[in-house]
């Protein structure tokens, strides 16, 4: 008797899942609705990460660090306008999750380390 009910079938999981693996670089991609890619594949060879290499959860923490970079560097990006559309970052909320993300993996921020990622600011002009 239907009872003018729709049949629930269980849910199958393995339906779900993804037929192939993921890239470093599609992970990466996947954290975040920014587009931009050769940031991304310049942030991850900034970290020595092969982009089309698989993905695996050995990555996480290098990966949390790449996007951190990504949002350092959204940070520093001024809001656009062109006529009635505009992108505008929280510059605040950015590097809030910046920070969290190093938090997550016990990590000092560059800025306030004392190791070899410290940057180190020497006077000299660049130009």
């Amino acid at each position: 008797m239907n009872n003018g009910r729709t049949a629930v079938r269980p849910y199958n999981l393995e339906s779900c899942m993804w037929s192939r693996s993921m890239t470093n670089l599609e992970a990466l991609q996947s954290l975040t609705e920014y587009e931009n890619e050769k940031l991304f594949a310049k942030v991850l060879l900034d970290h020595n990460i092969e982009g089309s290499e698989e993905y695996t959860s050995d990555n996480e923490q290098a990966l949390d660090i790449c996007l951190a970079d990504i949002y350092l560097y959204l940070a520093s990006h001024p809001d656009f306008r062109d006529g009635n559309s505009s992108v505008t970052w929280s510059h605040k909320e950015l590097l809030s999750m910046r920070r969290a993300l190093y938090d997550r993996h016990g990590l000092d921020l560059p800025e306030h380390s004392r190791g070899v990622n410290r940057p180190s600011i020497d006077g000299t002009t660049v130009w």
